[in-house]
């Protein structure tokens, strides 16, 4: 049998701010010994930030707040530094 490896899973709650307005809390946990790009990772890296649904309705993104500290350190692959959080 083969054991499914859980590297990061997401809670979430919303908030009807409006007629068609939401705030989203989403909650991130990932384990131990990986990374997870901050979204102000670098000046030109920009993470995206994609949300589905079903629906095909199209999604407006107006802010993005990160809470805990961001670590940095130099990435080869995209040559340049990264902000990243465990």
């Amino acid at each position: 049998m083969r054991r499914r490896l859980i590297i990061f899973s997401w809670s979430y709650s919303a908030e009807k701010k409006g007629e068609q307005a939401y705030t989203l809390h989403l909650k991130g946990t990932i384990a131990p010994g990986w990374k997870v790009f901050s979204k102000a990772a670098g000046d030109d890296f920009v993470p995206v930030l994609e949300l589905d649904s079903a629906s095909q309705t199209h999604w407006t993104v107006e802010g993005f707040t990160e809470n805990g500290a961001a670590k940095a350190e130099h990435n080869d692959v995209v040559e340049m530094d990264i902000k990243y959080g465990e």
